[in-house]
């Protein structure tokens, strides 16, 4: 099947103007004529997408002009498939109900949370592991150093796993007056209109486990320990987590500290 997709990707070229504008994820990018010269010179009348790639002064491109050419592109492809038998078997996949379409993605973000006294919002430091929307399964691993205090004695390493909720909060805000000459007595002062202002928040949704050892291989560090923890979580089909934790020293990762997080049912 895989096969078929590259040859016909291989021998594509676009028609004069095949496509106006493309809706992408990124917003709507509007394409230009394949006959004119691209910015990077030569004619982008042969799989555009390919050859934006291969020169180092396109990737200054925005990002969704690229996904607009690669859209068209696919978009055209699909439009060709035929109907001899590898042909059906690619139509297929892209048909409502296909197990190739039936992807699962992750609903909300999960990460870590490190207790911390005075944090108002969330009750402590947050760090984003898995956006939302993430197509699963799916690994990740974040490194990062921990604040362990000033205390001597013995150091822990402890942190909470959370899914929250992410949202845009909108305010409206008179603009700053910006300073201009004294107006004229007999004109009228406009009144100035107000500005949106946005700013993103983060909500506590649910508990899901929590991870914690000692640490061995924490250094001081003006005044303070500190110690460096890999921290990686696996995301299965089922929507099972497994989170991992390990110190880092000099000779590598030390002993792994786990939890897991039962499967949706």
């Amino acid at each position: 099947m895989l096969s078929s997709i590259f040859r016909r990707m291989i021998f594509a070229s676009f028609g004069p103007r095949p496509f106006v504008e493309i809706m992408t994820c990124n917003g709507p990018c509007r394409i230009c004529d394949p006959k004119k010269k691209s910015q990077h010179g030569g004619s982008s009348a042969t799989f555009t997408g390919i050859r934006i790639m291969r020169h180092r002064a396109a990737m200054s491109r925005d990002e969704s002009t690229v996904t607009a050419f690669a859209t068209g592109t696919i978009a055209k492809l699909l439009a060709q498939i035929g109907h001899s038998g590898e042909d059906e078997e690619v139509r297929r996949a892209f048909e409502q109900g296909s197990k190739w379409a039936d992807v699962k993605a992750t609903s909300r973000s999960v990460g870590v949370l490190f207790p911390e006294e005075g944090e108002e919002v969330l009750g402590g430091q947050w760090i984003s592991v898995v956006q939302r929307e993430t197509v699963v399964p799916a690994r990740r691993t974040i490194s990062l150093n921990v604040d362990l205090g000033e205390a001597e004695g013995e150091k822990k390493v402890g942190f909470e796993v959370w899914e929250v909720k992410e949202g845009i909060k909108v305010d409206k805000v008179k603009p700053p007056k910006e300073e201009e000459e004294e107006p004229l007595e007999e004109e009228e002062e406009e009144e100035e209109e107000e500005i949106e202002v946005k700013e993103k928040t983060i909500e506590k949704d649910s508990f899901l486990t929590s991870v914690g050892f000692s640490a061995q291989h924490a250094t001081k560090i003006k005044g303070r320990w500190q110690t460096k923890v890999d921290i990686q979580f696996v995301i299965g089909s089922d929507g099972g987590i497994e989170v991992s934790a390990w110190e880092v020293g000099k000779a590598g990762r030390g002993e792994k500290a786990s939890s897991s997080v039962p499967p949706l049912q």
